[in-house]
Parts: structure tokens; C-alpha cells; sequence
């Protein structure tokens, strides 16, 4: 209410309704009508063979005829013989117009039901055209899908390919870098130093296509095992530890006292706070805070917040954030590098346990992320209760 505070509020009156209304002229359609007499010209029409409506309409307009005269033959006390019949028509003409609503009714009805034997003929048409293109576009998405898979197979194997020189490369720069093929200077050392981190950054982008490839043709249902989600945190913090130093960002772990048991890929669990990590580091500025908390639900799920001051995301970027090759800054001259893997991988990873990630994000002031991991025991509920839980906690912290 306060945006429209000091506004004119303009009600238009009935008259202005009135004129805006008389001025928009009301157009009949007169589609049914043509239908209708293009249908008394079709000899199907008055078929009572190829038109079983013909039938109907004469034992529609039949009693008419036969109260009416029935009628008169009982005024005059006459019995109904034909010859009584005939007396009462040629005695008053006017019965004859009656007579012939039987066959007025048997034409209105068989050119209604010709013109409804016209729709649905039309209807079927239409349907059969329409299962196939369904039929069509099924095809297309079998293709689509095959294409899909070679090209993920693709990604996996060209990722291979080019990460295993690199690692030869980095090994080699590494060597030169700590003097084991000679002594070298100040200046070589620069260099070496700037390989190393471009070659490092290389093996970084070839490992996101390597990961997601491998995600989408191989969940990880059967790989599965019970640990402690806390360890897998810490272990990101320890890890990440001269990242954050050298940019200048604090890390605040809020964690129970008791294990947070889960049932998941160990390895994929580590890779959903590595890219969160990765991320947060990527867009933020130094001075910036970082923020974990990880809790039981009790309902069946183990809820984490992931949030950090960073720049924050455009609420029309939040939908695709979590698409494949996408950076909230999609433009060619954005400021932070990277394929765009990071959160598409996160969210395969936690899609493969039925699992949601949210996100609330204001320009500016930085971004969070709510997810769920499923519990080693206890039954899992519909993930509603759990953002039951999330809303509650968020509440009460």
C-alpha cells in the first residue's frame, strides 16, 4: 500500500463504464446458423436410414397430431375410425398443420444431427491429427534423448582426454617450479607460478564436465553408504581454509553435538559443499562471511543452510541459476570465470535423492541456500514438513 501512497486512485463511474461498454459493438456469430442450412441441403439429412435423427424428431412432433385430434374426435364424441379422421380434417383444416409436425420435427432433427455427425467426424479428424504429432514429437524426444546421452558421453570422454595432459603438464611445471630439473630466477618462477594456476584452473573446469557427465548416466542409488555429515563439513572448511584466508573471508560452522547421519554418496556429498564453496569464494568480496548450519529435521532429512555476504543474485537470474552452463551474469564480459557446472552439479547430486535446494538471494546483500540430505533412519515424510522445520528454525534464529 505505501508504493501508492500520495496516488490519485481514479474509479471510473457507470456512465464511463456505459459508453466504454455501448462502444465495443457486440458481434453475433452466426457460424450455427450457416451450419445449419448448409445442413438442410444435405440429403442425409432426411435419410432415416444413414440418419437415425430423422427417427426421433417423428416420434417427437407424433403426439402432437395425436392430441389434437384425438381431442377433437372426443368433443364431438366421434370414435377414432379413419373415416372420423377425415371428417375432423376436411371439418377443420387447421389440423392438418398439426399432421405435419411429425415430418417438421423429423427435418429439424435429422439436420441437427447432421450437423453433429459434421462436428465429431471434424472432432475425430482433429484428434487423429493431434496423436499424430504426439506421436511425432514422441519420436523427436526418444532423439532428442539419444542425442542428449552421446552428447554427455562426449563431454566425458573429451573431458578425459584433456584433463590427462594437463595433469602431465602440472606434474612437469611442478618439477621446475621446486628446482628438481635445475636452478631458475625470480622470473621463471613468476611464470611457472601463473601456469600452474591456469593449468589448475583447466583440470578444474575438465573435473565439472567430468562430474556431470558421470552424474546424469550414473546415479549414485547403489553407492550409498552411512556417515557423519559433520566430518564432510569440516573437511570442506579445512580445505578451503587458505581460500578463504588469502581472500580475506571469516567462516562461521554451526554444528550439533550429535552425528547427523546420512544415507548418501559420500563422494557427491563432498562435491555439493566443494562447489558451494567454490562458489561463495568466486563472488565475494574480501571482508565477506561465510555461514554453515546443519540440523536434524526429524522428519527423515538433515537440513543445511549455506549462506554467504557475497554480491547476491537478480531475482530474475534465481530460476537459472541451477542450469546447465549458466552464471547468474551469462554475458561474454563477466567478471568471474568458470563453466556454469558448479550448482547444475549440485542440484543433480541432491535431485538424485528427492532431495529440493531453495535459494534466497538480494543484490547486494548475499545469497543463501537451503537443502536437505536423506536421514539414516527414522522415516522419511513428504519434504514438506521438513520446510516446515526450515521455516520454523529460520523463525526462531
Amino acid at each position: 500500500m505505501g508504493a501508492f501512497r500520495g496516488q490519485p486512485i481514479l474509479v471510473p463511474t457507470e456512465g464511463v463504464m456505459a459508453s466504454e461498454a455501448s462502444s465495443t459493438p457486440y458481434r453475433r456469430d452466426w457460424t450455427i446458423v450457416r451450419e445449419f442450412l448448409t445442413a438442410l441441403t444435405d440429403r442425409e439429412s432426411y435419410s432415416p436410414r444413414e440418419n437415425g435423427y430423422v427417427y426421433f424428431g417423428i416420434l417427437w412432433g407424433l403426439p402432437v397430431p395425436v392430441v389434437t385430434i384425438g381431442v377433437d374426435l372426443y368433443v364431438q364424441h366421434l370414435a377414432p375410425t379413419l373415416h372420423n379422421i377425415l371428417s375432423v380434417l376436411v371439418a377443420h383444416p387447421f389440423q392438418i398443420v398439426f399432421l405435419l409436425h411429425p415430418l417438421l420435427f423429423a427435418v429439424l432433427f435429422g439436420t441437427l444431427g447432421t450437423v453433429r455427425d459434421r462436428k465429431e467426424r471434424r472432432i475425430r479428424g482433429l484428434l487423429e491429427d493431434l496423436q499424430a504429432k504426439l506421436a511425432d514429437l514422441e519420436e523427436l524426444n526418444v532423439q532428442l534423448r539419444e542425442a542428449d546421452k552421446v552428447k554427455d558421453e562426449f563431454l566425458g570422454t573429451i573431458s578425459h582426454e584433456l584433463k590427462t595432459p594437463l595433469v602431465t603438464v602440472r606434474g612437469y611445471g611442478e618439477m621446475l617450479l621446486h628446482g628438481r630439473a635445475g636452478p631458475i630466477d625470480s622470473r621463471q618462477t613468476h611464470i611457472l607460478e601463473v601456469m600452474l594456476k591456469n593449468v589448475d584452473r583447466q583440470i578444474h573446469l575438465t573435473d565439472d564436465l567430468l562430474n556431470y557427465a558421470r552424474l546424469r548416466a550414473h546415479p549414485d542409488d547403489r553407492d550409498r553408504q552411512v556417515f557423519d555429515l559433520r566430518e564432510v563439513i569440516l573437511e570442506a572448511r579445512d580445505t578451503f581454509a587458505s581460500a578463504l584466508e588469502r581472500k580475506g573471508l571469516t567462516l562461521e560452522v554451526v554444528l550439533p553435538k550429535e552425528p547427523l547421519r546420512v544415507n548418501a554418496h559420500h563422494g557427491n556429498v563432498e562435491m555439493v559443499f566443494s562447489n558451494l564453496f567454490s562458489n561463495a569464494i568466486k563472488f565475494m568480496e574480501p571482508g565477506g562471511r561465510i555461514r554453515i548450519e546443519s540440523a536434524d529435521s526429524q522428519v527423515g532429512r538433515i537440513l543445511t543452510w549455506f549462506s554467504d555476504t557475497g554480491c547476491g543474485i537478480p531475482k530474475e537470474a534465481i530460476p537459472h541459476i541451477f542450469e546447465r552452463f549458466r552464471q547468474a551474469d551469462g554475458s561474454t564480459r563477466r567478471k568471474h570465470g568458470g563453466t556454469g557446472l558448479g550448482l547444475a552439479i549440485v542440484k543433480k547430486i541432491l535431485d538424485n535423492y528427492d532431495c529440493p535446494i531453495r535459494v534466497q538471494s538480494r543484490v547486494g546483500e548475499g545469497t543463501s541456500f537451503y537443502f536437505e540430505l536423506p536421514a539414516a533412519s527414522g522415516r522419511s515424510f513428504p519434504t514438506t514438513h521438513a520446510v516446515a522445520a526450515n521455516k520454523g528454525r529460520e523463525e526462531n534464529g
